[in-house]
């Protein structure tokens, strides 16, 4: 597990570098996009992620009510508490 753990990290990393590169102006370069998979007839399509729907207190943002969160990245069912891409949450209303 761990090891899966640091690899989505690196995966992370580098997909945040790259975007940080686009936004600056300096990436792709002209190496990156010659080097690149190519994909033809294709369209931008939406996918499922992992996410937690819920009843939700306390929330910075949002009203307390239910909710679905931002992409799931790790949950500790029997710690508490779960992280997704923008947050911690505490699971409540766990049994021992």
């Amino acid at each position: 597990m761990r090891s899966q753990a640091l690899k989505r990290i690196d995966l992370l990393r580098r997909l945040t570098d790259d975007l940080t590169g686009i936004v600056n102006g300096s990436c792709p370069s002209p190496e990156q996009i010659e080097a690149a998979v190519g994909i033809r007839a294709f369209s931008v399509v939406d996918r499922s992620v992992p996410c937690l729907q819920g009843l939700v207190t306390a929330h910075p943002t949002i009203r307390p009510g239910p909710i679905t969160t931002s992409q799931l990245f790790y949950v500790d069912v029997k710690g508490g508490w779960a992280r997704s891409l923008s947050r911690f949450y505490r699971l409540e209303g766990l049994t021992p």
